[in-house]
């Protein structure tokens, strides 16, 4: 699975919620390969604002 910065994160998110393109175009746009990533960010961004968007940097066993 690619990992995507939390800028990028973020430029998608706001471009989803301004209401610009939907989703699937989204995921065409910047060539994410499911338009499902993008409703996760935008679902998270939602329930917990933007720094739930920032990847954790701690190892997991």
């Amino acid at each position: 699975m690619a990992k995507y910065s939390y800028e990028f994160k973020i430029k998608v998110v706001n471009e989803y919620l301004q209401g610009k393109l939907g989703y699937m175009l989204l995921s065409k746009k910047y060539h994410i390969p499911s338009e499902k990533i993008i409703r996760e960010w935008v679902a998270v961004y939602r329930e917990n604002g933007s720094q739930a968007l920032q990847r954790s940097r701690q190892k997991k066993t």
